[in-house]
């Protein structure tokens, strides 16, 4: 306020009131006063009329200033004490910005009127806020240095403001990420953005849970295309948003489609793969594996090698009690899914000889050569359960004219095998039951002859018809839980 008086007083420390009255364009009517003192001899002062908590409708207002409005200092011209200032707009601001459903709240923003750049009543400018969201997600701070233009709307109060994003401004969120595990994944949310939809997402970042890997693929190119998985896994795995926008993280569906991706957990000895992976966070079963096939860990390496190498495909892969789970694929029966407890699922193998089986795989120990029939395997929590399993024949080939370490010259083999028996596999891989002993067993030629051949041997023993218990031990390690004090 700039005052001058009528008369001519001399300084002193008296002080004259001034009232601030503030109207409303809409009305005309006064909405508040308030008074202040001004010494006499302070020609210029600044003064604040305090509308905090007052309930003023957005409009536009305007101030009426009075001084010595009792008339306490006499003029020769009462008339000429007032004076009023320009029209503005006011509003007050709940600090609320929605955004397609998605509610954050502002502090320390710059707030514009009627802006220039924007055909809404309200612009933003360098905007700072924070977004609480429900569920198991971290409290997302945002800084935004660009303009954002917005709409109003009431609050719960009637006369304050709502703030929301319009079209087409964004808000940049940054990365978004999980408080704690969904579904047993943690999870990110890079280069989010919100907008008048709600939140957009491009990516999501999964990280997968303890016993889980990822491991992806490649063709490489030789004379025969193969596919090729890595053995080093990874923990994490990104997958493509599938609708965006929405208004919460927590209703996100995300999809990899790919030629396959392969999954691993703890010690199973096979791959999961998948050509199309997808996650729904409102959905509690976790991560969605379709179109399923599972790879022994043994059988691609065998892949490569020449087919006159006898461990390669061609002749029965490398010796190892895992190669029964070589191929297969999921029943259809019931859903493959990844979540906390690990892989879930339920998985048919093939039969030994069938095609895109092994011909002729060997056991390692003992070592031979097994045959076995199609099984169906579920797997709960990432562990093999004891299923029945149909084994045809194991066989293992010895030399019986050999009497000792030397044999002296080229050595004839000669065959054993075990009849077809019911057996289990059981949660760490091994597989056992009964079977009916192969029969005649002889070698060596220094005492007696057989009776069959003529031939002489040094050991001979006859089984035919005994009861045996055949095993083959796991190829999965225990695991073991830890504890602490």
């Amino acid at each position: 306020i700039n005052m001058s008086t009528d008369e001519s007083y001399l300084c002193s420390s008296f002080n004259v009131q001034v009232r601030l009255h503030l109207y409303s364009n809409a009305t005309g009517q006064e909405v508040v006063y308030q008074d202040f003192a001004m010494g006499i001899c302070s020609l210029v002062q600044a003064f604040t009329l305090d509308l905090t908590g007052l309930p003023l409708q957005f409009s536009d207002y305007y101030i009426v200033a009075e001084v010595d409005p009792n008339d306490a200092w006499s003029e020769s011209d009462e008339t000429n004490n007032t004076i009023n200032s320009s029209s503005f707009d006011y509003a007050v601001l709940t600090g609320r910005l929605t955004a397609g459903g998605v509610e954050t709240h502002i502090q320390g923003t710059q707030v514009e009127f009627q802006p220039v750049t924007c055909s809404t009543p309200f612009s933003l400018r360098n905007v700072n806020g924070y977004w609480n969201i429900e569920g198991d997600w971290q409290q997302v701070s945002y800084s935004d240095p660009g303009e954002l233009c917005v709409n109003q709307a009431p609050g719960e109060d009637g006369y304050s403001l709502d703030l929301s994003l319009a079209a087409p401004s964004e808000l940049d969120t940054g990365t978004i990420s999980t408080a704690a595990p969904i579904h047993g994944f943690m999870v990110s949310l890079p280069s989010t953005r919100l907008d008048s939809g709600g939140l957009n997402v491009d990516e999501v970042n999964l990280t997968m849970p303890e016993t889980i890997t990822v491991h992806h693929s490649m063709t490489l190119q030789s004379s025969v295309s193969r596919y090729y998985i890595s053995p080093q896994g990874s923990s994490s795995l990104s997958l493509h948003a599938d609708v965006s926008p929405v208004s919460d993280p927590g209703l996100i569906t995300a999809t990899l489609v790919s030629d396959w991706i392969f999954f691993h957990d703890y010690a199973l000895p096979f791959y999961v793969g998948s050509s199309n992976v997808s996650i729904d966070f409102n959905n509690p079963n976790g991560l969605l594996l379709e179109n399923v096939g599972c790879i022994g860990v043994h059988g691609i390496a065998a892949s490569y090698l020449d087919p006159g190498d006898p461990r390669s495909i061609q002749g029965g892969g490398f010796p190892d009690n895992s190669n029964l789970f070589v191929d297969g694929h999921d029943t259809g029966g019931t859903e493959t899914i990844i979540n906390a407890g690990g892989l879930q699922g339920e998985f048919q193998f093939s039969e030994s000889g069938e095609e895109g089986g092994e011909s002729s795989p060997f056991s390692h120990f003992p070592y031979g050569s097994i045959s076995w029939q199609t099984f169906t395997l579920p797997v709960v929590d990432g562990h093999l359960t004891t299923v029945p399993i149909t084994i045809n024949s194991f066989g293992m080939d010895y030399t019986g004219a050999c009497p000792g370490e030397n044999c002296g010259g080229p050595v004839t083999f000669q065959s054993l095998a075990t009849g077809s028996m019911d057996a289990q596999i059981t949660a760490d891989g091994s597989i056992a039951g009964l079977t009916v002993m192969p029969g005649r067993t002889a070698w060596g030629s220094l005492v007696g002859r057989s009776p069959e051949t003529g031939l002489r041997y040094t050991f001979e023993r006859d089984d035919s018809g005994q009861s045996a218990f055949l095993y083959f031990p796991g190829c999965i390690s225990c695991r073991f839980q830890c504890c602490t004090g």
